[in-house]
């Protein structure tokens, strides 16, 4: 049944319209469910029907073969509730009807060593048992009733139950892994996916590459390369269970390797901004460099796995030393200028590239107390504007420090015309010194 109704809570001549009403009770305990029904139906909008999870993390062996480490986890599950039944006459008491609620269960803290040998679950090394979490209310604080004797517990808490059988779950459970064990120390645990699993852990990466998993629960990297580059494979997000999974990429450390974002085997990476959108892969070469991953379930944008046909390909990418820094100008430059870095200018790439990335600094000195504002801008040659194909560094510092200087650097990337000539410019506010440099990264032929 369908919580729809609720009570009419309108006032007439600044009275509730309910004073003197001896049912008034009855429509508060429907109204309580009501409103954790609307609540219910809003989240299976976003994510579908009950049962579903929102966040999972690692389940792992603990320090028994029948003891389980659970991450915190929330998901929802429907709840058998009884109200007063709205399709029936009201009555004392009233008639009552089943419903069933869709609402939220949280483990909100790491549960360590739980017990899985008080629970249903079978331990023969061969049978495959569902870690399954459900809604529970216990009661809580008590007092004395007003017009009948006696206590009741007036306030109940939201809780969970955790069980584990060979039952497979039902729309009242949501099943959070498979445990397959015996009595000595085998222990398998599979994370169960779901298609509406909405993923929440961090997780740190160490001078080492990294595959991402439809299991591993991960939503932010925070990666340290050390002198070599590393790859973190983004292969198995392009799946329809992983439907909204995020995941922020960010290289921490300031050695010389590489946060290398693979799209996996026939596949390119969707990068965010410009024409030079699709690469074989997404490099982060500067500390503190960030990228979103996100999966619609064929693609990863703003970094975006995407097997999709027909999309156009830049090329081979091009991985090598960065060049040495390249001043580009000392002053105001108002103007876009050209730069070749083919071989007939700076001959930092081979003809016929069509793309390169780069790593630019800004530098520049406050003329006043006022606002400074720099920025380097980068398009290709024979662009109409410096904005729909441009791609930028800036900082702004307000107020400025008179004869202070202020500097920022970032990665850009630009396409090249067929000569490997792009333009730049720098923009300057309150300030009558600019320094820019460029490196170059990586470029694609």
């Amino acid at each position: 049944m369908s919580i729809i109704r609720h009570h009419n809570h309108t006032f007439s001549s600044g009275i509730p319209l309910s004073v003197g009403d001896r049912y008034y009770g009855q429509d508060r305990a429907r109204d309580h469910w009501h409103q954790a029904y609307k609540l219910g139906q809003s989240m299976q909008a976003l994510f579908g029907a009950a049962p579903f999870l929102i966040k999972l993390g690692p389940i792992v062996k603990g320090s028994s073969y029948h003891q389980i480490n659970i991450d915190p986890a929330v998901a929802v599950v429907n709840y058998a509730v009884t109200i007063p039944d709205p399709t029936a006459a009201w009555a004392l008491p009233p008639t009552t009807a089943s419903a069933d609620v869709p609402i939220m269960v949280e483990i909100a803290a790491a549960l360590t060593d739980f017990d899985l040998s008080t629970t249903a679950w079978t331990h023969d090394g061969a049978a495959t048992n569902y870690l399954k979490l459900a809604y529970a209310e216990t009661n809580g604080n008590t007092r004395s009733r007003a017009k009948k004797t006696g206590s009741y517990a007036y306030e109940t808490i939201p809780g969970y139950v955790l069980s584990c059988s060979t039952v497979a779950p039902t729309t009242y459970e949501v099943a959070l892994a498979t445990i397959i064990g015996d009595d000595a120390s085998v222990l398998t645990i599979t994370l169960l996916e779901t298609s509406s699993l909405v993923w929440s852990r961090a997780k740190v990466v160490s001078s080492a590459n990294y595959a991402l998993t439809t299991t591993d629960g991960v939503s932010k990297l925070d990666v340290s390369t050390g002198a070599s580059s590393r790859t973190m494979d983004f292969s198995a997000l392009v799946t329809a269970g992983q439907i909204g999974r995020k995941v922020d990429v960010r290289k921490t450390d300031s050695g010389a390797g590489e946060v290398i974002l693979d799209a996996g085997s026939g596949k390119t990476v969707y990068y965010s901004g410009g024409s030079a959108s699709r690469y074989a892969y997404v490099g982060l070469y500067n500390q503190h460099t960030e990228v979103e991953v996100l999966s619609d379930g064929l693609r990863i944008v703003n970094g975006v796995v995407q097997p999709v046909a027909g999309e156009p390909s830049l090329g081979t990418p091009h991985r090598h030393t960065p060049s040495v820094w390249n001043v580009l100008n000392n002053g105001a430059q108002t103007v876009f200028t050209d730069i070749n870095v083919g071989p007939t200018g700076l001959n930092l790439v081979p003809a016929g590239t069509k793309s390169i990335v780069l790593s630019g600094k800004v530098q520049g000195r406050c003329t006043s107390a006022a606002e400074i504002f720099v920025a380097l801008v980068l398009r290709p040659k024979g662009s109409s504007d410096d904005t729909t194909y441009a791609s930028e560094i800036s900082f702004g510092i307000n107020p400025g420090v008179n004869g202070t200087y202020y500097k920022t650097e970032g990665e850009l990337w630009v396409d090249l015309d067929p000569n490997c000539t792009f333009q730049y410019r720098t923009h300057l506010v309150n300030c009558d010194t600019s320094l820019s440099w460029l490196v170059l990264l990586r470029h694609f032929e």
